[in-house]
């Protein structure tokens, strides 16, 4: 995962918003790239 360093002790809503951003867009290029095989 390129998410990494944001996964820190004391996460606020923002952060955990952000972070969840970024997975679903990581699992977003993943599907995409399946699809395009």
């Amino acid at each position: 995962m390129t998410c990494g360093g944001l996964d820190q002790p004391g996460n606020t809503s923002k952060v955990r918003l952000i972070l969840r951003a970024c997975l679903v867009r990581q699992l977003g290029l993943y599907y995409v790239s399946d699809i395009g095989d």
